[in-house]
């Protein structure tokens, strides 16, 4: 009996926070405002009342065709991050280059697709709402930042990509979280800070 309420607790927790996601990824793309931010060059100096912030996340995923089952989008110039702020949204699209890293234990080590995403924007300094979506793993983290006025922000997205099967043998690049099991989710850095 106690394991059965245990599981369904557990259960009940993931079907939340799977709820939780997709109501984030419909927000995500959803644009209610279009004054909110603009896309700024890195030389533009700030003017007083606003901030400038750089969003940035490097990501793996396997190459086209690595994987048998499971997104044919991943590997392609069609995988993006979508932000939205404050209910501005923009597609983030990222420089794709192969990747062939070979580091022991190492969660991106193998051969497979590196996407830089990188988008700087002047913004009014205060208070605001960010949500960062990637729609084709269905994961998205909504987080509050607060910009002093005429600072440079930064604000950092490192994939937390998914675990593998108990093995008998280790791989040849250790056993733990693998970018060939997709990315589970994002752990969030702002100016340096996890949150």
């Amino acid at each position: 009996m106690r394991r059965a309420l245990i599981g369904l607790s557990v259960f009940l927790a993931v079907m939340s926070g799977c709820t939780r996601n997709e109501e984030l990824l419909k927000r995500s793309s959803i644009t209610t405002s279009s004054d909110v931010f603009r896309e700024v060059p890195l030389e533009e100096k700030v003017s007083s009342g606003y901030s400038k912030l750089t969003i940035y996340s490097s990501v793996k995923t396997p190459r086209p065709g690595d994987r048998l089952f499971g997104n044919s989008k991943l590997g392609t110039s069609v995988y993006v991050l979508l932000i939205n702020i404050d209910g501005q949204t923009e597609r983030i699209n990222g420089i794709v280059t192969e990747d062939r890293s070979s580091k022991f234990n190492d969660p991106e080590a193998g051969v497979g697709i590196r996407y830089i995403f990188e988008k700087k924007v002047l913004i009014r300094s205060g208070r605001h709402n960010v949500i960062i979506a990637g729609p084709e793993d269905g994961i998205a983290v909504e987080k509050v930042i607060n910009l002093v006025d005429g600072t440079d922000n930064f604000f950092l997205l490192k994939p937390k990509y998914g675990g593998v099967a108990i093995r008998k043998k280790p791989s040849v690049y250790g056993s733990g979280p693998r970018f060939t099991n997709g990315i589970r989710g994002f752990d969030t850095f702002f100016n340096g800070r996890y949150m």
